[in-house]
């Protein structure tokens, strides 16, 4: 009724690789067998989604999610979409969903660190592209994260079970690959304030929030239930609106 209906593109050809026990870690990486690269995967569904008119520009969670680094890739991401024309009364014609996750600076989780202030400047400058935010909240409890993207919630599940300043019970994983080249993956995981890692998360959403000037291509959201469940929002706007 409400015809939120979309193109989803999850770590585009990188799901498929994972089939292969691999990914694909930029928008240029070869996908396995196909002869295709993620960028070709987003711009053709890109083209197509505008060709159709669809209500919604396509919704892409990027390459390399969950890394540090990875706010350059995204960039890049972006960049796909710039000369494709939106259809009907939109301005976009490409959305990233979640952009705290691929906001990340830095080579290592030793230093990793914010760029939400580049991809603040990059959105602040193409109105092709829309985002929502991706906030961490900090709870009592596990969240739940689950994602179409199987390689990220295989290395999720290493981080939160395994690493020095992991919080468990990240030791717990599920991983589903099944047909027409899609998977996904389900790790419990807590968010902690004492973990410098999960402190940048938290305020990486809201520097974004923050520093992107028109409120029409940005949206709060936490990812639900991946960086908090929906109930914590009305915590969140506290947040924004306290000076």
């Amino acid at each position: 009724a409400t015809k939120g209906y979309a193109i989803k593109i999850v770590n585009p050809g990188g799901v498929e690789n994972w089939a292969w026990g691999k990914n694909c870690d930029n928008v240029d990486t070869p996908v396995l067998y196909w002869d295709v690269t993620p960028r070709q995967i987003v711009e053709s569904l890109a083209k197509a989604n505008e060709m159709l008119n669809l209500p919604h520009s396509i919704h892409v969670h990027c390459n390399n999610l969950g890394h540090p680094g990875n706010y350059k890739h995204s960039i890049e991401t972006f960049k796909i979409c710039e000369k494709i024309k939106p259809a009907g009364d939109r301005d976009s014609s490409f959305h990233v969903t979640h952009c705290q996750f691929n906001a990340y600076a830095g080579t290592n989780w030793g230093d990793i660190n914010s760029g939400a202030a580049d991809i603040a400047e990059y959105v602040n400058s193409h109105k092709h592209m829309t985002l929502d935010s991706g906030q961490v909240v900090f709870t009592k409890y596990a969240t739940t994260t689950m994602t179409g993207d199987g390689p990220w919630e295989f290395a999720l599940h290493h981080l939160g079970g395994m690493s020095s300043w992991g919080s468990k019970p990240g030791i717990k994983w599920v991983n589903g690959q099944v047909e027409a080249e899609s998977g996904s993956g389900v790790v419990p995981y807590f968010f902690s304030p004492k973990i410098g890692v999960n402190a940048i998360q938290w305020a990486i959403a809201l520097e974004l929030m923050l520093l992107i000037k028109n409120p029409w291509q940005l949206s709060h959201t936490t990812d639900h239930p991946n960086g908090a469940p929906f109930t914590t929002y009305p915590i969140v706007f506290k947040w924004l609106m306290d000076r």
